[in-house]
């Protein structure tokens, strides 16, 4: 097996179209709006919890069809989005989050979709089918979708002074 190329550190190579946002928030679960969630299926209440070693917020929802699904999102400040590309495994597709970069990996009925949004860090959001066989949304879709919304509710990073 030949092992995967490396990911440049160089903040040359980063492609973000927008600002770089923060990655940090005191309240993980108001990084989406009530609103914004009802409109997108969520119809229990969002939860704070670990999403894939970090803090984050857990969402869960029925599609028109009865299938339940569930989400997540997270922020990352400690890890740049290069290093924490070069840690995982081959992605299985690319996705951009309103103009923010990101990477999937679709492991069964789980996608992780891990988005450039700082030098200093990542926003990850994944989606979940929660029963096998169910015909309900994709998981890469949710996450795109929730992690779309996500990265355009938060503040901008400071400016550097």
């Amino acid at each position: 097996m030949q092992p995967r190329p490396q990911v440049s550190e160089s903040p040359a190579s980063v492609s973000r179209a927008g600002p770089a946002k923060v990655t940090e928030v005191a309240e993980k679960c108001a990084v989406l709006d009530e609103q914004e969630l009802r409109g997108f299926g969520v119809d229990q209440p969002p939860r704070e919890r670990d999403v894939s070693g970090m803090w984050g917020c857990e969402y869960q929802g029925t599609s028109d069809d009865d299938q339940v699904w569930s989400a997540a999102v997270a922020l990352n400040g400690h890890v740049s989005y290069k290093a924490e590309l070069n840690r995982r495994a081959e992605p299985t597709g690319s996705s951009d989050l309103k103009g923010y970069p990101g990477k999937t990996f679709r492991n069964g009925m789980d996608c992780t979709l891990i988005a450039d949004i700082s030098d200093r860090g990542f926003l990850v959001a994944n989606g979940t089918k929660v029963t096998p066989g169910d015909r309900g949304p994709d998981p890469c879709v949710i996450a795109e979708q929730l992690g779309g919304m996500a990265v355009l509710n938060l503040p901008d990073e400071p400016a550097a002074g």
